[in-house]
């Protein structure tokens, strides 16, 4: 037989609630039917699903009946990627030369990024543009272009719990934001914190890595780390963005290749 308004929501381990849903309004006998959902999440990291609840409430008027379908999985969750830079673009030194868009000419392919009002068109690299059905530039490693670290303070003393607690989650969206934007401005990125240090490089692989580590991060309570955040790379004429948690919000610093520093609180 035909089945007729069917709704399948998908259930979590905790709380039992709804994370997603579809509803279907007719699949016809001996045909499948295929339908996709947003799923929403309420924290980064693993996140645990039970399974399926299937209902429908045909014939319409007299009855709901439904019935669970045992779907154990699990799904890591990244942090949330903030659409738009912390406040003006220009408060940070992330824009301009930063941002990579010096398209170098050289033998080495960093990576494709969308086609942007102001590219010349020779730059539209036309066979992944046609594999992609939208239009991409090819982004070549380019002397000139510069390489950003992403620090991250994850250690604070143990009487901060309470402010670290609240802003933590912002800072980490923070640097997940950093990292994914400079990367697909075809800035090299690297990424540290007292946990662990991802060195400089670009690409999809390497952007998972770091998205990865940061979907499982917690803050350390440790005493002789939390009298200051990561220090920077070593070598002086490197850039990095600082970013840390304060009592007020998140405090994200900017320092360049110069030394000089910019600085945005967000509360």
């Amino acid at each position: 037989m035909d089945s007729f308004s069917l709704k399948i929501r998908e259930i979590p381990a905790s709380m039992g609630l709804p994370v997603g849903e579809v509803f279907i309004p007719l699949v016809e006998k001996g045909k499948d039917a295929y339908r996709e959902y947003d799923l929403i999440a309420n924290h980064r990291g693993w996140f645990e699903l039970v399974g399926l609840e299937i209902s429908t409430q045909f014939p319409f008027g007299f009855w709901e009946r439904s019935r669970g379908v045992a779907l154990p999985r699990k799904i890591l969750v990244f942090p949330e990627v903030f659409d738009h830079w912390p406040e003006e673009s220009a408060a940070l030194a992330i824009e301009g030369e930063l941002a990579g868009k010096r398209l170098g000419r050289g033998d080495d392919l960093m990576t494709f990024r969308d086609f942007q009002n102001g590219d010349p068109v020779r730059s539209i690299h036309w066979k992944n543009s046609a594999k992609t059905d939208r239009l991409t530039v090819a982004v070549y490693h380019h002397p000139e272009n510069r390489q950003v670290h992403v620090c991250l303070r994850t250690a604070y003393a143990k009487d901060s719990e309470g402010d670290v607690a609240r802003h933590f989650e912002e800072a980490v969206s923070w640097a997940a934001t950093f990292v994914t934007r400079l990367l697909e401005r075809g800035v090299a990125v690297g990424y540290m914190d007292e946990q662990t240090r991802a060195p400089i490089s670009y690409g999809d692989g390497h952007k998972l890595r770091i998205l990865t580590h940061l979907a499982l991060l917690v803050p350390e309570w440790n005493e002789e780390a939390a009298s200051h955040a990561p220090t920077g790379p070593s070598s002086h004429d490197q850039t990095f963005v600082r970013i840390e948690v304060v009592p007020t919000g998140v405090r994200i610093q900017s320092v360049d290749h110069t030394g000089s520093i910019q600085e945005v609180s967000l509360e």
